[in-house]
């Protein structure tokens, strides 16, 4: 089979002989999707630093680097243009490594990032019009300014 990353044969083991094999690579497609997304986050996320031999702390690490993932999925998500795809250390520098100036004021907390070429990708993803209030800082609205 061609496209799997391997020149020579594929040898498909299953005991789902009811479906086709194509059903079946589609479906350890996804799932490898999956668990590239979840070492992914591990390995951004250096959760494997908090983990031992403990099954119970390997789950807990591994539920704690998914959640710390799960903004960064939905960044890339509404972003789009290709985003989609991209692995966190990738999302991490082309939005979050960036120098900003933070004004608080009684009412609100304004971030202003300067040009960058993927403020564009921020404004899609409907930053500009976020008004947040933040409960832990006296509800103060959280506004982000562009350019």
């Amino acid at each position: 089979m061609d496209g799997l990353g391997s020149e020579g044969l594929v040898l498909l083991i299953t005991n789902h002989l009811e479906e086709g094999a194509g059903k079946l690579l589609d479906r350890y497609a996804r799932r490898m999707l999956i668990e590239n997304r979840i070492a992914d986050a591990i390995h951004f996320f250096h959760m494997d630093t908090l983990l031992s031999a403990v099954p119970m702390k390997v789950a807990v690490g591994l539920q704690m680097a998914l959640m710390a993932s799960s903004p960064y999925r939905l960044l890339a998500f509404k972003a789009g243009g290709g985003h989609e795809r991209a692995h966190a250390p990738t999302l991490f520098r082309e939005f979050m490594e960036a120098v900003a100036q933070v004004v608080i004021s009684e009412e609100r907390i304004v971030v202003r990032l300067g040009r960058r070429a993927n403020n564009p990708y921020l404004i899609r993803a409907g930053f500009a019009e976020i008004k947040q209030p933040i409960p832990r800082l006296g509800n103060k609205t959280l506004h982000f300014v562009f350019g």
